[in-house]
């Protein structure tokens, strides 16, 4: 019952927004883990099929979808993505913060874009993230099935992959 009131309450999202104000955006990199099934408007479910298996997605500063919104408010120098993000509007918007975008083209593309290879070695902080994430059970398991319950337990691991 403690989880469930502090979590109608927005302690843990209060916790991780106080925790992410003391961050260094020097550097912005978007990525996300696991795709689940598209789910309908209203769907309280936070767990889907996915090749065969549940599994839930979550955003870490989020797919190409969602990346222009999370870039909304914050002012990196550099916003390092994988190939995943290599389309001409979010590369546009990125241009517009006036970030640094380090993002490798696709191969397919006429036109190959130059990015800062130095730079783009550091992406590796958003997998190792997730294999941290990942390290919590309830997580890792697909325990929470429902929305309500699955974004306060990401908002719990967060807490702890800051703090510690």
């Amino acid at each position: 019952m403690r989880f469930h009131r502090l979590t109608k309450k927005g302690v843990w999202k209060q916790i991780v927004e106080r925790l992410c104000g003391e961050a260094d955006l020097e550097k912005f990199i978007p990525d996300s883990t696991a795709r689940g099934r598209e789910r309908k408007i209203d769907d309280p479910q936070a767990i889907g099929r996915s090749c065969g298996e549940l599994t839930t997605r979550f955003h870490a500063a989020t797919d190409i979808s969602q990346a222009p919104a999370l870039l909304e408010g914050f002012s990196p120098k550099r916003v390092i993505a994988d190939r995943a993000y290599d389309a001409d509007s979010f590369i546009g918007k990125v241009w517009a913060f006036g970030a640094e975008a380090v993002i490798p083209t696709r191969h397919n593309r006429v036109e190959q874009r130059e990015y800062d290879r130095h730079w783009y070695k550091n992406r590796n902080l958003a997998e190792r993230f997730f294999n941290r994430i990942k390290q919590f059970r309830r997580i890792a398991r697909h325990y929470e099935k429902l929305d309500r319950n699955f974004m306060p337990m990401i908002d719990i691991a967060c807490i702890f992959v800051w703090l510690l």
